[in-house]
């Protein structure tokens, strides 16, 4: 298996997230085309309403909006990282409103499920991500505690 150093990876992490974020850019430009071409492909004998239409552009934009903000502080993490900041609270921080932004981007999803069942499963799997984010958020602050301890025996 590839093995690469933690910079390198660091650095990588960090294009991914440009890559995402431009991404997130050029879907919030595409939005009002896609959504009926999806609604076609999906339920060709469905007639997308114009509220129902309205409400789509909405929470896929509402998602979108989500996605680039926890986006960016997910940058703003691996930029700490890449310093060399990992165990301080401005990295628990940044990891806590990415985990709330998961669990929102899962509620959003949900709104999503009267037009199309699969909007569940995304559903269940941002919720779980949320969820394990929280996790690694008080297992880092935990860790944050333990240094500091040491830092002070020492």
């Amino acid at each position: 298996m590839l093995k690469i150093s933690n910079k390198a990876s660091t650095n990588l992490s960090l294009v991914f997230s440009g890559v995402f974020m431009a991404s997130v850019i050029i879907m919030s430009v595409l939005v009002p085309f896609l959504i009926p071409r999806f609604e076609e492909m999906t339920f060709p004998a469905r007639q997308l309403s114009k509220l129902s239409y309205l409400y789509l552009i909405f929470v896929v934009y509402l998602i979108l909006i989500v996605a680039a903000i926890a986006d960016a502080f997910l940058f703003a993490l691996l930029l700490k990282v890449r310093e060399g900041l990992v165990f301080c609270d401005k990295s628990i921080s940044y990891i806590r409103f990415v985990s709330w932004s998961v669990f929102a981007e899962a509620f959003l999803f949900l709104l999503l499920f009267p037009f199309n069942f699969f909007a569940c499963f995304i559903f269940i799997a941002a919720f779980m991500l949320g969820m394990a984010l929280r996790v690694v958020k008080n297992v880092l602050g935990e860790a944050i505690l333990i240094k500091t301890e040491n830092d002070y025996t020492v």
